[in-house]
């Protein structure tokens, strides 16, 4: 497959053009984009494979039920759709925009909770603990592996809902 290229146009599985006008994240993996709407995020592969595709498609077609969907909190992002290029490759793919919250360093560490989250007590760092192992419980429930478990991979709001 072909390394990401910002010049390239994208498409969703259905065939409609999918604008990225602006770029939120950059790490080694993927570039995080702004979705269609507001609510969605487009990660879009450096180097997308054949392997990551067959993956998110299985990913795709089988979700894991969200245990906070009750309270509309989007507790995992998960891939809800299959972004293209103009080849009809796999190149990554929409998920939800978690918003109002930070990473789960800010509560976790005391000097940055006393800074950044002054209200966040004992009672909702247990509350925290609860909903992240709801999330893995989830998770694990449909045989999903968590590669990389960390706390700059979840993100937390201030009524202790993780994501």
């Amino acid at each position: 497959m072909k390394p990401f290229n910002s010049k390239q146009k994208y498409f969703t599985e259905s065939g409609k053009l999918l604008p990225l006008q602006k770029q939120l994240f950059q790490s080694g993996e993927a570039t995080l984009w702004q979705g269609p709407s507001s609510d969605t995020i487009a990660k879009i592969y450096h180097v997308p494979s054949e392997a990551k595709a067959i993956k998110l498609m299985a990913m795709v077609s089988s979700p894991p039920q969200d245990p906070t969907a009750g309270q509309h909190h989007t507790s995992i992002a998960w891939p809800q759709q299959l972004i293209y290029n103009s080849d009809k490759q796999v190149v990554g793919f929409l998920m939800s925009k978690i918003n109002k919250s930070r990473t789960l360093n800010y509560v976790y560490n005391p000097k940055l909770r006393r800074q950044y989250a002054q209200g966040f007590n004992w009672y909702y760092l247990h509350t925290a603990c609860m909903n992240l192992a709801w999330i893995l419980h989830a998770l694990h429930k449909r045989d999903y592996v968590i590669g990389d478990l960390k706390t700059d991979n979840f993100l937390i709001t201030p009524q202790a809902l993780v994501s």
